[in-house]
């Protein structure tokens, strides 16, 4: 039996109408003083037992559900739900779990809801109130949830399987959209369905909950944290009120906001946030509000001109650093997985995307300078070839947005003209942050055996943008709160840079230079309209000053020190017998540096088109072994080294001389030899 079973029972029950007869009699008639005091004991007695029961199961039973009762405790006016904009409404679901649909729209003037699996294939539609099944009739059930029984609105039901655990999109529309009035009503109003306008405009009420163990209306456990949306479009009839919702925004590095509106007055009210907020169309973010007419939305950056800016479609899969935020109307529930499938609808893209990650602090554990070389042969480490630069090369384990400056006048003062500083999108994973190799100038650091310059810089990470795209006004202004803010990280600093549209700046800040805030930027007279208004806050990560020396050489890698063998005949010039053995020897000078040098290789040529090759450590002796030599072996033999870099020294040559060996035809003085005489024998 359902768990609200015995609250309607008690609700419609003949000791509960009586009681009410009783008080509206007294009301009516007044009390006779012995009868009625009896009766009304005993009625009251009864209503703080009801009211004691109910004390007793709120106690333990909340009642969970997620859409547009998220907003109804909040102070000003309701935001209705806008279908001219295509918005899709996203609901994470596991194996075994329900999801619970409803709202105020549903048959009628061809109101409906959608409900599309993971992989993006329509799994359900709901258009059809004569059953009243997902349909919310009134404010009563749409703060109750998808429980039914009369307390609650019936549900549209979606059971998960296995297959099918994931993102689930649920889409509240027309078939056609209607421009229209209406009336606005505070969130604190009750309502039926005669406030729901009958236009193909709105839809004043929306539920999407998950449940466990059953559908909402047949007792299942009701969880929040699991619904939200990349970009939430409502809309309040006009302006002149206002309204002040909080939304909770979660990046990819688990970095939760409670982003906080004050006496919004919209008209129309878009929220979208991500990453970078306007960029260029090579993804560099400009940190500026803009003019709706100096930027383009657009989700396909390969089609972008690096001159042009760009808003990246708030509803689309993520593209590299741009990252869309993840708009929940609750804080989301750790019990998600850190990724699922997920479909974007409008473009039919099917994909992975994250969903809860726990908080994610940045650290670096590579850091280091590798030249460019444009033989495409490649630099030491810490070697760079006159004028073509190289890598700063980074390993991070998030995503972030790197400040680097270079002091290259070595004075130890940073922000000289001769210094530089680099901005650069990194990811997590092996990145890096390119340096051409010139001073801030424009001339290239000449060649040094050891210049060193000082390095220090910032990485921003945890960085979310909230974009308010055409909010007339904003009486009280957007703050936010970093609800799981690690220690020392300050929580409720933000930063805007309004001045491209007239605005101000934050912190007192100059246009480009915004400084941190905590003080909301307010404006009236419909200041926002047509126009993009970005807010954002970050964390940051610095890069300590550290010294580091390169060597700048004309010729990369082969100039640089170590890099080249140096090649070393012991014995240049050898003789010996025909029929014998030699031994040939090369090797690598034991003197030189090795510094650069991993492996050299010995290439040897000699009479006949002999050729021989090995490879050895640097500190080896190539030994070439020539064995029952002939004449035909003699000659100039020539080696040449050269190292895994493919620096070489050589050809050197080394002489052999092979002599003849003896051939005897006929020996003379043959006969008796006494001892100890002398004898003479001719060959």
């Amino acid at each position: 039996m359902h768990r609200f079973g015995a609250v309607r029972r008690f609700w419609y029950s003949q000791n509960f109408r009586e009681c009410v007869k009783l008080i509206n009699s007294i009301k009516k008639n007044g009390m006779n003083h012995l009868l009625h005091k009896v009766e009304l004991r005993a009625c009251f007695s009864a209503l703080i037992q009801f009211a004691l029961f109910l004390l007793f199961l709120f106690q333990f039973q909340t009642i969970w559900a997620e859409g547009s009762k998220d907003f109804v405790n909040y102070p000003g006016h309701r935001l209705y739900l806008d279908t001219r904009d295509p918005q899709q409404m996203k609901v994470y679901a596991g194996p075994g779990e329900f999801i619970n649909v409803g709202a105020s729209h549903v048959g009628m003037n061809g109101g409906f809801i959608q409900v599309y699996r993971p992989d993006g294939t329509l799994h359900a539609t709901f258009d059809d109130n004569s059953l009243g099944v997902a349909v919310i009739h009134n404010n009563v059930e749409e703060q109750n949830g998808p429980i039914g029984g009369g307390l609650g609105y019936i549900p549209g039901v979606v059971q998960v399987d296995t297959a099918n655990a994931g993102i689930w999109t649920v889409i509240f529309d027309y078939p056609d959209y209607e421009e229209a009035t209406f009336p606005n009503i505070l969130n604190s109003a009750p309502w039926d369905l005669t406030n729901q306008p009958s236009t193909r405009t709105v839809v004043l009420s929306w539920d999407i909950t998950v449940s466990q163990g059953a559908a909402g209306d047949q007792g299942g456990t009701l969880l929040e944290g699991r619904v939200y949306s990349n970009e939430y479009i409502s809309l309040l009839r006009g302006n002149g009120v206002t309204t002040s919702p909080v939304f909770y925004v979660f990046t990819q590095d688990g970095y939760l906001y409670e982003v906080t509106f004050s006496e919004t007055d919209p008209f129309r009210f878009p929220i979208s946030s991500n990453s970078f907020g306007l960029v260029t169309g090579d993804l560099k973010p400009i940190y500026k509000s803009k003019n709706e007419s100096e930027f383009r939305r657009d989700a396909d950056p390969a089609s972008w001109s690096p001159d042009s800016l760009y808003l990246y479609e708030p509803q689309a899969e993520d593209f590299g650093p741009l990252v869309n935020n993840k708009i929940f109307f609750n804080p989301p529930a750790s019990d998600m997985p850190s990724t699922a499938m997920n479909t974007d609808i409008f473009r039919n893209n099917t994909h992975q995307t994250w969903l809860y990650n726990n908080l994610l602090q940045l650290e670096i554990d590579t850091f280091f300078f590798q030249g460019f070389d444009p033989d495409l042969i490649g630099c030491p480490g810490n070697v760079m070839e006159f004028s073509s630069g190289g890598w700063f090369i980074i390993s991070a384990n998030a995503n972030g947005q790197a400040t680097l400056e270079l002091d290259l006048n070595e004075n130890g003062l940073f922000g000289d003209p001769e210094d530089i500083t680099i901005q650069q999108n990194l990811e997590a994973g092996i990145d890096s942050i390119f340096w051409d190799g010139n001073n801030g100038l424009g001339n290239p650091i000449p060649i040094d055996p050891s210049f060193t310059m000082t390095y220090r810089g910032s990485i921003r990470y945890g960085e979310i943008h909230i974009s308010m795209t055409d909010i007339e006004n904003n009486l009280g202004g957007v703050t936010f709160k970093l609800l799981n803010a690690p220690p020392n990280v300050p929580d409720s600093l933000f930063f805007y840079d309004h001045s491209d549209i007239g605005g101000a700046v934050s912190g007192g800040g100059t246009p480009g230079n915004a400084l941190p805030t905590s003080t909301p930027y307010t404006y009236s007279g419909n200041f926002g309209n047509n126009r993009f208004l970005d807010q954002w806050i970050f964390t940051t990560f610095n890069i300590a000053e550290t010294p580091v020396t390169i060597e700048v050489v004309q010729d990369c890698p082969c100039d640089a020190l170590g890099a080249t063998p140096n090649l070393v005949i012991p014995q240049p010039n050898l003789s010996a017998c025909e029929g014998s053995s030699v031994v040939l020897m090369a090797m690598n000078n034991p003197d030189s540096a090795t510094t650069n040098i991993d492996s050299l290789t010995y290439m040897w040529s000699g009479p006949g088109g002999f050729i021989f090759e090995e490879t050895l450590a640097p500190g080896d002796t190539s030994r070439l072994a020539l064995n029952n030599l002939t004449l035909a072996t003699a000659g100039i033999y020539t080696v040449t080294s050269t190292s895994n870099l493919g620096c070489s020294d050589g050809p050197d040559t080394l002489n052999l001389t092979v002599f003849p060996g003896l051939n005897i035809t006929s020996l003379i003085g043959g006969g008796d030899i006494c001892p100890a005489a002398s004898h003479e024998i001719s060959a």
